[in-house]
């Protein structure tokens, strides 16, 4: 772990302890170090610390960690599969019907969206860093992904949309990454499309640092709204739109994780509570005005 003083990644400012003490909920049920989270009032987005090497943060990346998003029950995998071809729809009407668009995936994942992408009309392309999901990839839909990171990827062509879904909170070189794309992942006039949590929303503030979104210590990085918008601009991207998403699962993950977790008993009977996602799309959808904990953001070059 890096011991100097804990700096905004993006502008180097000193930045002011948001969360004083987040674990990891999802793979150690908060029996994990403790990290921080600093936000940065020029940059408008917060940061995870002490800052981790990609060395030690491997040890967080686990296979368990990747099989958690391949092995999904059926239902809630036919949930996401039609959430996705929605999506990939919508980004699909945003071109001539009578061209073929091509759509680049980084961090990738499983292939889940690409293949749905292929399905909507796109010629689809992508890279991810973990083996594990190149090879479902490859083994369940078909798709050779690109063994590389974001900052790392040498684009043969440049694409009319590229998408990063829950990625750019996960790299510290989120800047580099995101110009990467800009400068040589995009087609003049393409479309970026990013999907991330943020912190400007009431499910931090009512869950602490038991919200699912902190994601200790793999998400490095933590947007607001303005946050991200205003980095996208220094980049040079225009007609950014930010649009909050109701996401029911990650309140009954912070919930699951305040109550002890699945170690305790409160934890555990409520991870096992029949009708708990349908109460938990009600309360989502009766805070949203306040301001959801996910967004989908679009931006064009």
């Amino acid at each position: 772990m890096d011991p100097s003083p804990a700096v905004c990644p993006l502008c180097g400012a000193p930045g002011r302890v948001r969360v004083p003490e987040v674990r990891d909920y999802l793979l150690h049920d908060g029996q994990s170090p403790a990290f921080s989270v600093l936000q940065c009032d020029r940059c408008l987005i917060a940061y995870s610390t002490p800052v981790m090497s990609d060395e030690e943060l491997s040890a967080y990346y686990t296979d368990e960690y990747v099989a958690k998003y391949i092995v999904l029950p059926w239902l809630q995998r036919t949930a996401q599969r039609w959430k996705l071809l929605s999506e990939a729809r919508h980004l699909r009407s945003l071109f001539p019907r009578e061209h073929q668009p091509s759509v680049f995936e980084a961090g990738a994942g499983c292939g889940n969206f690409l293949s749905v992408a292929r399905d909507a009309g796109f010629a689809v392309a992508g890279c991810e860093p973990s083996a594990p999901a190149r090879e479902t990839a490859q083994s369940a839909f078909g798709l050779r992904l690109q063994p590389r990171t974001i900052a790392e990827m040498s684009f043969d062509q440049r694409h009319d949309v590229v998408v990063a879904r829950h990625v750019i909170e996960h790299l510290v070189d989120a800047r580099v990454s995101l110009e990467n794309l800009f400068s040589n992942g995009l087609k003049s006039g393409g479309v970026l499309f990013l999907k991330l949590p943020v912190i400007d929303s009431w499910e931090p503030r009512a869950f602490g640092k038991y919200w699912s979104g902190w994601d200790a210590p793999r998400h490095r990085l933590h947007f607001t709204s303005g946050g991200i918008r205003k980095l996208l601009t220094q980049i040079g991207f225009s007609g950014i739109t930010v649009q909050r998403e109701v996401v029911p699962m990650e309140c009954i993950y912070s919930m699951t994780s305040a109550l002890g977790g699945r170690r305790q008993l409160l934890g555990r009977l409520f991870a096992a509570l029949p009708g708990r996602t349908i109460a938990a799309q009600v309360v989502s959808l009766l805070l949203s005005p306040l301001g959801a904990g996910r967004m989908t953001i679009i931006a064009r070059k």
